[in-house]
């Protein structure tokens, strides 16, 4: 009995290292390149183009050459392509191919190259060099005050802001500190006025400009030179963040960490929210 449990044993040995010798087979076999793998590539100093039926390879501001496939063999993450191209003869090339990420390649001529769009391609083909992406910020399309004061000398925008009631104005600077006279009432939150300190006036007495007259208001900070700014991690503006023309942010405020956006409007408690925004993947999208 013995002999016999040698003879299978050696038998199991040997099957194992035919097993362990054995070449691991192809995945697959195509004779056309993967749609995965099809498209724009650059990097490395080098161009690819990946098509169903044919590899086109080149240097920036050089010649791009393509190759017909013929096949394409998959072992996992690698392809072995093979090619030819005609050039006064019938040439035939293999190349390897390797995922090494999301979008991004090893390519046996290329090098290590990246995904991109057809015009960003030409782009570096044309260039050399890759065009820089500038991602929109939060704040992108949108004016910033370029002071949070006045002038005493020349008018400049003026915004009643949402956060407090309607205010009285005078038709003089006098009235306006004894508050009494004539006056006007200011509520809308939206509407551009013009407005610059009073002349020599020791009172925080500002002048508004409003449909070509002049009124005088004893203020408080009703209005400021921006109509939309920061809180905490909150922007709080009468608009919402697509109304880019109309909105004007408080000067020297820090955008870049802000991810939230209200649209409010003025309660007698204060303002309310009316809707939110989120800032994700470079645009603001409604909550």
């Amino acid at each position: 009995m013995k002999p016999k449990h040698s003879i299978l044993l050696g038998l199991g040995i040997i099957s194992l290292s035919v097993a362990l010798l054995a070449p691991t087979s192809a995945q697959a076999s195509s004779a056309t390149m993967p749609a995965s793998l099809r498209g724009y590539y650059i990097g490395n100093g080098s161009l690819l183009w990946i098509k169903r039926g044919s590899v086109s390879i080149g240097s920036p501001q050089a010649d791009v050459y393509s190759h017909h496939v013929t096949q394409v063999i998959r072992y996992g993450n690698t392809y072995k392509i093979h090619t030819y191209i005609n050039m006064g003869g019938h040439y035939t090339q293999t190349y390897t191919l390797k995922k090494t990420g999301y979008h991004k390649l090893h390519f046996s001529y290329a090098g290590s190259v990246h995904k991109v769009t057809k015009s960003n391609y030409y782009f570096y083909a044309n260039n050399g060099y890759e065009r820089v992406i500038k991602h929109k910020t939060q704040t992108s399309g949108m004016k910033i005050a370029k002071t949070n004061g006045f002038y005493f000398d020349k008018y400049t925008p003026a915004y009643f802001q949402l956060d407090y009631a309607p205010q009285k104005l005078y038709t003089s600077s006098e009235d306006a500190q004894a508050k009494k006279g004539k006056t006007i009432t200011v509520r809308s939150i939206y509407k551009k006025y013009s407005a610059r300190w009073d002349d020599g006036n020791k009172n925080n007495i500002l002048r508004v400009h409003i449909n070509g007259t002049t009124y005088f208001i004893d203020t408080q900070g009703e209005f400021q030179p921006y109509n939309s700014w920061k809180d905490k991690s909150f922007i709080d503006s009468p608009y919402s963040p697509t109304s880019k023309s109309k909105i004007v942010l408080r000067h020297g405020d820090k955008y870049s960490k802000i991810d939230r956006w209200s649209k409010d409007k003025p309660i007698k408690e204060g303002i309310e929210s009316l809707d939110v925004w989120q800032f994700v993947n470079h645009k603001w999208s409604k909550m």
